[in-house]
């Protein structure tokens, strides 16, 4: 083996045999990822927060968006990008998260690049690749309209930034620190605790160089000033318009001990939890091995690793209690998590045999990488799940002990026609199923699907028998080509879609009874004929009964 040195404490290794199996594992990891991200995209139904943004673009103009948080805190520039694609080429699924899924894909190399800067090792970066591209969390934040894709790799590019600034501190790199911070402060506002925690962190160490250190100190203090500014110009407008709503997401719900042992082990990839507090160890041993090799970039690392999440839980906004949405506010700190757990792993590796062996490291890390995407869930959910893959149903908690939204369905029976369903071959009929209930905790669709497996459509009903203000529905107009929702009022459209059942739920809409369920089932009677099979929970539908055209079924 040869080596050369570049920098106090870096070791820069050149095996020139090892040096394609590392890029054809580097190579291999990108695409796993990119398949993650982007397989079945568009058949995702929107749902649950994805229709913060939908919600708000309806009833407001450009102005008033960029404006306003919202109670149901729609991302100002995530919305405004919306409207403009709904008022253009038209909203459908894919437009929604093609941008979040693109940031998930660029975090894999990102992530590979942060952790071959604290280690300097090929097996440790390979392994973090693995790591970041097949995890569970991360890749549902990936395919999901909401802010936390984009956010996170804002971050991790911003935080890099500012320990080359550190070094460099030239005001080209400066600004674009500050575009940075203040878009993932636009993105979402809790983001900007990470590139200000970098700041504070710069300057405290500027402060041990006492008044010989005072220009450094200068350039740090006017980097967090422009950075101020900078997010100042995006968000005083909402701000100052709309701070009730901002204000009224804190103070609520703290996190706890159990919310932080959720969060560890949403960031590990679903384990089991004794195999998680395993796992926890070896990226502790990654933190200690890191601080070790290159003590300032190590200490970066833990206080960007812990004081954000000291922050949150100070901070207490609503539902942070829950593990869910607490990693979710932290999630480069899951980024480092893996990184520091790709470094133990290999610093274990490189103990246990007593002297470097790159083949062996190499190898090891990808045997390591090949058991965790065994043992999480993300490939088997992206693959079987479909149109309901981001449903919280699936991901509240991966370990279903813990998992409170399938544990709501101990004893659940389904309406008897599901249970018909359930014996006919997967994906031999199509369903058109209404009304469609956008809130995850009262649509129990996700928790059938996994055992009737057809193909589903969700019929919108407002059109055909409901009155007052759509309520997860859109309008009838071009603006809007989901392809997953077809307009019940429309009996062409419906049969264009070949499906073979329309199913009317006649019990609950939102989580409540629906009141206006016998309006609806005259409406589709008169539409589609009498219903082949009714009782007080379910009407069906048979759009192409025995006899009719064999092209339709």
């Amino acid at each position: 083996m040869s080596s050369a040195h570049a920098g106090t404490g870096r070791r820069v290794e050149f095996d020139a045999p090892f040096v394609f199996a590392f890029a054809a594992g580097l190579g291999i990891a990108l695409a796993l990822g990119t398949w993650l991200r982007l397989h079945g995209l568009g058949d995702q139904i929107v749902q649950d927060d994805e229709w913060h943004a939908i919600n708000k673009l309806l009833t407001a103009g450009y102005g008033e968006i960029f404006r306003s948080f919202g109670y149901a805190d729609h991302s100002i520039p995530l919305t405004l990008l919306y409207k403009a694609m709904a008022g253009t080429v038209g909203l459908d699924e894919i437009d929604m998260r093609i941008v979040q899924a693109f940031c998930g894909i660029a975090l894999i190399p990102a992530a590979a690049a942060l952790t071959w800067a604290a280690s300097r090792s090929r097996a440790a970066t390979l392994l973090c690749a693995f790591l970041v591209s097949g995890a569970p969390f991360l890749v549902l934040y990936s395919r999901t309209a909401r802010p936390y894709a984009i956010t996170t790799l804002i971050a991790v590019a911003t935080l890099a930034g500012l320990w080359r600034w550190r070094e460099r501190r030239s005001w080209k790199l400066g600004a674009a620190i500050c575009a940075l911070t203040a878009l993932s402060a636009w993105l979402h506002p809790v983001s900007a605790m990470f590139p200000a925690t970098a700041m504070v962190f710069i300057f405290l160490d500027d402060l041990r160089g006492g008044r010989a250190a005072l220009p450094r100190l200068a350039r740090i203090a006017a980097l967090g000033v422009a950075a101020a500014l900078s997010i100042a110009a995006l968000l005083a407008a909402p701000i100052m318009n709309d701070w009730v709503s901002l204000s009224a997401k804190t103070g609520g719900d703290h996190a706890n001990a159990y919310t932080i042992s959720r969060a560890l082990s949403l960031f590990a990839g679903g384990l089991p939890d004794p195999l998680t507090w395993v796992v926890t160890l070896v990226a502790a041993f990654g933190a200690l091995r890191t601080i070790r090799r290159a003590p300032a970039l190590g200490a970066y690392l833990a206080v960007l690793a812990t004081v954000p999440v000291l922050l949150v839980m100070l901070l207490g906004a609503m539902w942070t209690q829950q593990g869910h949405t607490f990693a979710r506010y932290v999630f480069p700190v899951q980024v480092i998590y893996l990184a520091w757990m790709s470094i133990g792993f290999a610093g274990l590796v490189h103990e246990a045999t007593r002297r470097t062996r790159p083949g062996l490291e190499l190898a090891l890390a990808a045997f390591a990488a090949a058991g965790y995407l065994v043992v999480n869930p993300a490939i088997r959910q992206v693959a079987t799940l479909g149109p309901w893959y981001g449903h919280l149903y699936h991901h509240f908690d991966y370990v279903a002990a813990h998992n409170v939204a399938q544990l709501a369905y101990l004893g659940y029976e389904p309406p008897l026609f599901y249970r018909r369903l359930d014996a006919m071959a997967p994906h031999s009929v199509t369903l058109i199923e209404a009304p469609f209930t956008l809130e995850a905790p009262a649509n129990d669709l996700a928790f059938l699907s996994l055992s009737h497996h057809q193909r589903e459509i969700i019929g919108l009903i407002h059109d055909l028998c409901l009155e007052g203000p759509l309520d997860g529905e859109v309008p009838k107009d071009g603006r809007f080509r989901f392809r997953n929702f077809v307009f019940l009022d429309d009996r062409e459209a419906v049969l264009a879609t070949g499906a073979r059942y329309l199913l009317l739920r006649r019990d609950q809409f939102h989580g409540r009874p629906f009141r206006e369920a016998d309006r609806c089932l005259a409406a589709l009677t008169k539409l589609y004929g009498e219903p082949a099979d009714i009782d007080s929970r379910l009407a069906v539908f048979d759009l192409h009964p025995a006899g009719a055209s064999r092209k339709l079924q």
